[in-house]
């Protein structure tokens, strides 16, 4: 039985989402980084992207993340690890639609692999906060097993809410409660105990057709004849094997609206030092305005050395405030509209003079040396 499960863990500062990530993308758990997707970014810098949504909706605080675990039944399952994290995006992808950016990590170094799901808790199209209701999540389990369907897996047999872990855990109780051991080690118990399970004892009837007979029993194994005493056991006429019943295959599956790819990296000196009025399309304001009130009577060789001491945004701001342009154009694409996105990060003075007749600072000449 394939186990789905959201390990509910206690977390409102961003530098616990940055400890779990490290954890989950550990190199021994992912083949060296392998085995981790994404959907909803457009750099490999996934935890930058979680942070600027965050920011870009002012909600830092309160729960950072959701964790899911999925534990597929190894049972008559040979899928190869490519096609398990492809599993892991196509589950992962029903949030995405919802517009939570979703984190894929495939876990190898247990007995059973596994997938960890991380989702961002901000919605980067609506700006609120994840929350779910019962009968959401019950339409997540069967996104879940159309899913495991499609590849012939065994679907998840427990109540929509089982999915949910009503158990708080904290970040400094380790990680171990985010592989399930315990529940995935009682699943292979009882597949175990089933498949060793003593058949029901059935008596047998038997039909005398001269000199053969058949069998009534469904506990004997379905061979073409069998000997009884002397005569010989046919099947009746017009007899029917009844059909295996193997996972029944949708004909549509869910896709992503856009495949993940690599777009290509934007520096901050591509965007322009002015933002004109007249380029059509969204603009972001991340400019910075300083306003300076010049009393009658000041020097202007001193109100041009304050302004000349003014110092641009950092480039370390200008780099931020390039992503979320970027992350504003990938979804504005995602809905249909391809127009630019320009971000304004330039520093804006504005020098106020009280007597007008002396606002004569641009005109002042710079030293000859310069």
């Amino acid at each position: 039985m394939s186990i789905v499960k959201f390990v509910n863990v206690r977390c409102t500062e961003p530098s616990g989402t940055l400890q779990l990530h490290a954890y989950l993308s550990d190199y021994l758990k992912t083949d060296d980084g392998k085995y981790i997707d994404g959907l909803g970014f457009v750099t490999d810098d996934f935890m930058a992207e979680f942070e600027a949504v965050k920011r870009a909706n002012q909600k830092l605080g309160g729960s950072q993340f959701r964790q899911i675990t999925v534990s597929i039944s190894p049972a008559g399952n040979d899928h190869t690890n490519a096609e398990y994290l492809e599993i892991g995006r196509k589950i992962a992808a029903y949030y995405y639609e919802k517009g939570h950016q979703a984190m894929i990590y495939l876990h190898l170094d247990t007995d059973v692999r596994h997938l960890h799901i991380m989702l961002n808790s901000v919605n980067l199209r609506t700006g609120k906060m994840f929350t779910q209701s019962r009968s959401e999540l019950n339409r997540f389990k069967l996104h879940c097993n159309h899913v495991l369907a499609e590849y012939g897996l065994d679907q998840i047999r427990k109540p929509a809410e089982t999915l949910s872990d009503s158990t708080v855990h904290e970040l400094c109780d380790g990680f171990d409660y985010l592989e399930l051991f315990d529940e995935i080690m009682a699943d292979k118990a009882s597949a175990l105990a089933d498949l060793f399970e003593k058949p029901e004892v059935r008596s047998h009837g038997y039909e005398p057709q001269g000199r053969t007979c058949w069998s009534r029993s469904a506990t004997w194994p379905d061979l073409p004849f069998m000997h009884c005493f002397d005569t010989m056991i046919a099947k009746p006429e017009g007899y029917i094997t009844p059909p295996h019943n193997y996972p029944i295959k949708e004909e549509t599956i869910m896709n992503n609206k856009s495949d993940h790819q690599e777009l290509p990296i934007v520096t901050t000196d591509q965007f322009p030092a002015e933002v004109s009025s007249s380029i059509p399309g969204l603009t972001i304001n991340c400019s910075k305005t300083l306003n300076i009130a010049v009393p009658e009577g000041a020097d202007s060789n001193d109100i041009a050395d304050l302004v000349n001491a003014v110092e641009p945004q950092p480039e370390t701001d200008r780099a931020f405030n390039t992503k979320l342009g970027i992350a504003a154009t990938v979804e504005l694409q995602n809905l249909g509209y391809d127009i630019p996105v320009t971000v304004d990060c330039s520093t804006n003075i504005n020098v106020m003079y009280e007597d007008i007749m002396k606002s004569n600072i641009i005109d002042i000449p710079g030293d000859e040396d310069d």
